[in-house]
């Protein structure tokens, strides 16, 4: 069985940072008054997820959208598998029992999403059952539909099953639905991530898919997010998601922006969901044919080192008239 670690080069990394900055120079936070305006820039097919720091105001990682398709917990005691959102990628769960070998096409599954609500519920579900702390696979296996690239182009169906776990990693092997050769491989937790990410394309290479996990508190990213009215509809939307270590987020509209302080923030009723910030700071309007921001609606962050920042959205386009480059206004909120 093949065992790879992370792997990525750090001048690519650093090459798609720096062509992501703002151009603007930060202005140095405030407790009061308006806060420095900032702009990312996700690319044509938001083809980046932008990783942000509050605290130093900077992207401090940029990584391809739609280059990988699960990602693995490296938590202590976590062992979640996710799919890539950005693809609008779903779960085909098959009756338990069901033989690797037997399942050839997507028939008798039932299809779940990542939602982007809470980080506790995933589309594989729980896969395993503890014994003595330790987590032992029940063999189901699960159709994968790999979603859309940043083109349109659906991407096919694969199938995986969770052998276990064991020495620090996921032990899984993966095929085509059309009975293509079986791949057999570990992934192995690194505890600098929340997460760690496998491309069905290459598995040979087990990619970093974000930054070190106490350098980040928000990331612009392209996410699937699941409409119950007036159908239930899975859609990619674009927003922002939180880092799951703990940054929250509390909507402030009875206040001018200027007047969110350190102390009205403290009185805030924060959510700590994943989409707390979410995509709804703007809407697409029909009529103009483009995006259309709400500055109005201005949020508070709390992130999981417990500062208090305040935030406001004012464009979504670059200065090409580009869509996919959210513009906003953020200050630190100081006593």
């Amino acid at each position: 069985m093949k065992s790879f670690t992370t792997s990525i080069s750090f001048l690519v990394v650093l090459f798609f940072v720096q062509s992501c900055l703002p151009e603007d120079n930060a202005v140095a936070p405030s407790n009061n008054g308006a806060g420095s305006i900032q702009q990312v820039d996700m690319g044509r097919d938001y083809d980046y997820r932008l990783f942000y720091s509050l605290g130093s105001q900077e992207i401090v990682g940029a990584f391809p959208s739609y280059s990988w398709d699960l990602a693995f917990d490296c938590s202590a005691e976590g062992f979640q598998v996710r799919v890539n959102s950005a693809k609008v990628m779903r779960i085909g769960r098959t009756q338990t029992g069901t033989k690797f070998a037997e399942v050839a096409d997507t028939n008798s599954v039932e299809w779940y999403y990542d939602p982007a609500d809470t980080a506790s519920i995933t589309g594989i579900g729980k896969w395993y059952m503890l014994e003595e702390n330790e987590p032992v696979s029940v063999g189901n296996v699960y159709v994968v539909d790999r979603g859309y690239n940043g083109r349109g182009r659906h991407t096919g169906y694969s199938k995986i099953q969770l052998l276990g776990y064991g020495e620090n990693g996921y032990s899984i092997q993966v095929s085509d639905l059309e009975g293509g050769e079986i791949e057999q491989f570990q992934v192995l937790k690194d505890p600098q991530f929340n997460f760690v990410g496998v491309s069905f394309d290459s598995t040979d290479v087990v990619q970093q898919i974000e930054p070190e996990k106490y350098s980040w508190d928000i990331v612009f990213a392209r996410y699937t997010h699941v409409f119950f009215e007036p159908v239930f509809t899975a859609y990619a939307v674009t927003g922002v998601l939180a880092n799951p270590l703990g940054t929250c987020t509390a909507l402030d509209t009875t206040r001018a922006f200027e007047d969110i302080t350190f102390a009205t923030a403290q009185q805030s009723s924060f959510e700590c969901r994943p989409d707390a910030l979410g995509f709804e700071w703007k809407y697409y309007d029909l009529d103009q044919g483009e995006y259309i921001v709400f500055p109005e609606l201005q949020y508070v962050v709390k992130t999981w080192e417990d500062y208090y920042y305040k935030m406001r959205f004012v464009d979504f386009y670059n200065e090409s008239g580009k869509k996919g480059a959210p513009k906003f206004e953020v200050s630190r909120l100081v006593q």
